[in-house]
């Protein structure tokens, strides 16, 4: 066998001309089309976030007497539903879906019943199981407002809002009650919260004994002369976005690192 490097041999047909190079494209001027939501949220869902709030404010004085107590709740415009969801999805990341759903279905959760007498779908379960016919989520985390009394009176406060209290020392203070629920993706059965510990209620227990819990010291001047105006100030819009942002920054974390254990 003869072997003749191929750089000696001629070639048998010509080379092909090359071809003059193509002129350069002009940059479009089009920003990469951003990744749809869908495209985000894709892969298994580890917990669905259903959050219930409606972004609802309070305005509540209480006095010396009954006569002397004020309430007014109003709807603003603060993105609180949306902010509790972006304070989870930052705790859980890849894993966490935002649920919508009818906001009706929650109005019968909210309406004085006794619990024997409500129906499924006038429960959290039931509301739930409706929501999420579809979801396919391995837990669910519901987030509304929460009612709780106000020291030793007999008077409530829901959700977010803000308080004068004393017919002596007047205080005000602004509160973000929130009333977090994790159930199980396939029996629904409410699930245990990971914050409920020994050291936390015995925190809770010591905070009970100097101020009231859950409620916050701000100046007297944030209280609004009129209710309604509550809706376009800005610091108490911010006052509650603190608040909201802090417990959740503080407390979900808990519900993710117990999976990781």
């Amino acid at each position: 066998m003869l072997l003749h490097p191929s750089w000696a041999q001629a070639p048998s047909t010509p080379a092909p001309a090359a071809k003059p190079p193509a002129a350069a494209k002009k940059p479009s001027g089009k920003k990469p089309a951003a990744k749809s939501a869908a495209a985000v949220d894709s892969g298994p869902c580890d917990m669905g976030v259903i959050t219930a709030t409606h972004d609802l404010f309070t305005v509540q004085k209480i006095g010396l007497t009954v006569f002397n107590n004020e309430f007014a709740e109003m709807p603003v415009s603060w993105g609180l539903d949306d902010l509790i969801y972006a304070r989870v999805k930052a705790a859980g990341g890849a894993g966490v879906r935002r649920i919508t759903y009818d906001k009706q279905l929650f109005d019968n959760l909210e309406k004085p019943k006794l619990f024997f007498l409500r129906e499924e779908g006038e429960t959290l379960t039931g509301v739930v199981k409706q929501i999420v016919a579809k979801a396919a989520c391995r837990r669910y985390l519901v987030v509304q407002r929460q009612t709780t009394r106000i020291g030793n009176t007999n008077q409530n406060a829901t959700g977010f809002g803000i308080l004068q209290f004393g017919p002596l020392i007047t205080r005000t203070f602004i509160f973000a009650y929130l009333d977090i629920r994790l159930l199980d993706g396939q029996t629904f059965e409410t699930l245990r919260n990971p914050n409920f510990t020994v050291q936390r209620v015995v925190e809770n227990l010591g905070e009970g004994l100097i101020k009231i819990p859950g409620m916050f010291d701000v100046d007297q001047s944030l209280y609004p002369a009129v209710a309604a105006d509550a809706a376009n100030n800005a610091s108490l819009r911010d006052a509650v976005r603190r608040l909201v942002t802090g417990q959740l920054d503080r407390d979900m974390p808990a519900y993710f690192k117990a999976e990781e254990q």
